[in-house]
């Protein structure tokens, strides 16, 4: 065979292979029994659309994906204000003078009352026949005189001690301090504990929610209760302030601590619920991965403006009943940005 027919030969092989190369590749993978290879495929970043994964059903439970349907809330809008567990030392402190004060008064008035007797006794005698001495009278007189300065500064001082109390802590409290009242104890003995909620200077509310939730950094959120406005401001914040009452084992709260707090304003509005575990963050902005079909997750953007318990009201951009990654989120994340994986099973 001369070399023209050799090059022929060679090109004509080439060609061939190739043409079989393609179809092997358009063919179905097969396993090692010759039967078409389920989930070859196991997680895909789709380059035509950023933002979807695919992933197959087995796959997905191997990979310990979880999803869960997303449900239609009722919430209502909420304000978030700064709040602060206040020392009970401050009340014991307040009742401690209160009760020295009051004790002061009680004893001055007791000995107000002997020393104005025995001057109208001796008046008495003196005016009958001068049965005593002026001078006895002029001594009962005086001490009649200092006991009646004594308990009227006595006066002036518990009066002085329950302005401080209310001053400070208002009529409500101040009515448990000088009453030693059953939530009184359960303040002091730390059962209970009061924080002072600040709104921000700029914001404002017509009434006081009764009820707000209150949450620690990188802690679920627990309830408090209202109890009144705060006559004192946080001078850190310059806002409306108020005290709201909360047990101490919710949260493991101790004097000192600052915490957030969300009070409900505005009208009620509905959306979908998205937990707080569906949610991963990317460039600073929060993601949640929707399955769109069986084996296909898209992300999208999170809403955070209505900040709820355990996660965020979404009023767009999600709806009901579908499906969202509240496990192996994190994993689709990095599975997005990775190389498409092809693996096959055994």
């Amino acid at each position: 065979m001369n070399a023209s027919l050799k090059r022929k030969a060679i090109a004509t092989a080439v060609i061939l292979i190739a043409a079989a190369v393609l179809v092997w590749l358009a063919a179905p993978v097969r396993n090692r029994t010759g039967g078409p290879q389920k989930d070859a495929q196991t997680i895909k970043p789709e380059a035509a659309a950023p933002g979807a994964v695919s992933i197959s059903g087995s796959s997905q439970k191997k990979a310990g994906i979880v999803t869960m349907p997303l449900e239609l809330v009722s919430h209502r809008e909420e304000l978030r204000a700064y709040g602060t567990v206040l020392q009970s030392n401050d009340l014991i402190g307040m009742r401690k003078d209160f009760a020295a004060a009051k004790a002061s008064v009680d004893r001055s008035s007791a000995l107000l009352a002997a020393s104005a007797k025995e001057y109208e006794r001796l008046k008495a005698l003196y005016e009958d026949n001068r049965n005593v001495s002026e001078k006895a009278l002029q001594a009962a007189e005086a001490k009649w005189r200092s006991d009646e300065a004594t308990a009227y500064e006595a006066k002036i001082s518990l009066q002085t001690v329950e302005s401080a109390v209310r001053l400070y802590w208002g009529d409500k409290i101040g009515a448990w301090i000088f009453g030693s009242s059953p939530q009184f104890r359960k303040l002091i003995t730390m059962e209970d504990v009061l924080i002072r909620v600040t709104l921000p200077p700029d914001l404002q509310i017509a009434a006081e929610p009764q009820r707000i939730r209150v949450q620690l950094m990188g802690r679920s959120s627990f309830p408090a209760k209202f109890v009144s406005r705060a006559p004192a401001t946080d001078p850190r914040i310059q806002g409306m302030s108020f005290f709201y009452l909360s047990p101490s084992y919710k949260a493991r709260l101790i004097p000192g601590m600052n915490v957030e707090a969300y009070m409900p304003a505005g009208p009620g509005m509905r959306g979908v619920f998205i937990p707080a575990e569906a949610i991963v963050w990317q460039n600073g902005r929060a993601w949640g991965y929707v399955l769109e079909d069986t084996v296909r997750f898209v992300r999208r953007p999170v809403p955070t403006e209505y900040p709820v318990k355990d996660g965020y009201l979404a009023v767009k951009g999600f709806s009901a009943g579908e499906r969202i990654a509240v496990k192996g989120a994190q994993m689709l994340l990095s599975a997005e940005f990775q190389p498409a994986r092809h693996e096959e099973e055994d």
